[in-house]
């Protein structure tokens, strides 16, 4: 047995080559998961620099779920996918190019290695179906909702940042706050760094602003003002959201409300994923 090291976990990987699907036998990942308890918060934003798809805010009541303290790095994909399409080489760097369906098939790998019910449909993933059939009962990994994303992300707080209030817009000069919770256009060097180098959130969990974009499960819809319970978006779309800045985000789409969406067989260098479950 070889025991393969990276930030947040040990991988247990028998050597005995990989299964069906390039599914790696008996390859233990050790998700570093943290437990959020649900609660009521106000979604959205209305900031000066909030965007014109951030709001109206409104009341949203979210369930108790877990989530990656990291963004997915390139040894856990790797391990649990056997294969690495990242532009900015690193084990301990975020996971890249990955596209929306790359995340969910990667949910439900990871779920059929530790003996869970997949979420998604499998062949639906593999053709780029849409709508993708989903499992809500099931106990198995999935990508967040938007609701649970910017309720993980605000840990309680009610600011543009979960350390306060965004002082520039764009990357020059450098935003103070945001330099110590993310990478963004203004401090990073034009690529990705290592996961959970900048400053964690109240629920411990890091890189929620900056670094790599995050895939959420969502299609992308217009906000209701009216308040909601566990909203899982619209049942169809084009394009699913993604959230959390980047590397060569600006300023103001490193928020806590931010909101964008992208093609969902589109994987880009500033892309990647953290999985959540019930």
């Amino acid at each position: 047995m070889g025991v393969f090291r990276c930030l947040g976990g040990v991988f247990l990987l028998m050597h005995m080559g990989c299964g069906k699907d390039a599914v790696p036998d008996d390859a233990l990942p050790q998700m570093d998961m943290v437990w959020i308890s649900g609660g009521t918060f106000q979604m959205g934003s209305a900031s000066e620099w909030a965007g014109t798809d951030d709001h109206p805010v409104h009341q949203v009541t979210v369930s108790s779920f877990s989530i990656s303290r990291h963004e997915i790095n390139q040894a856990q994909y790797e391990a649990v996918m056997d294969t690495n399409p990242s532009r900015f080489r690193g084990p301990d760097r975020p996971v890249e190019q990955i596209d929306w369906y790359d995340a969910a098939m990667f949910c439900n790998r990871l779920s059929e290695i530790e003996g869970l019910a997949k979420f998604y449909d499998d062949e639906d993933l593999r053709a780029s179906e849409r709508p993708v059939r989903m499992t809500w009962e099931a106990n198995g990994y999935r990508l967040p909702t938007e609701a649970e994303w910017e309720y993980a992300c605000r840990a309680g707080t009610t600011s543009d940042y979960y350390n306060g209030n965004e002082t520039q817009e764009v990357c020059v000069p450098l935003d103070p706050r945001l330099d110590i919770i993310g990478w963004y256009c203004g401090n990073a060097g034009d690529e990705t760094h290592e996961v959970g180098e900048k400053a964690p959130n109240g629920f411990g969990l890091y890189d929620m602003s900056g670094n790599v974009f995050e895939w959420c499960n969502d299609w992308w819809g217009e906000y209701s003002a009216d308040a909601q319970t566990d909203p899982t978006g619209p049942p169809d779309g084009t394009r699913p959201v993604r959230r959390g800045g980047s590397w060569g985000a600006a300023a103001r789409f490193c928020q806590s409300a931010a909101r964008g969406a992208g093609s969902p067989d589109g994987g880009h260098d500033y892309l990647g994923f953290r999985p959540v479950r019930r």
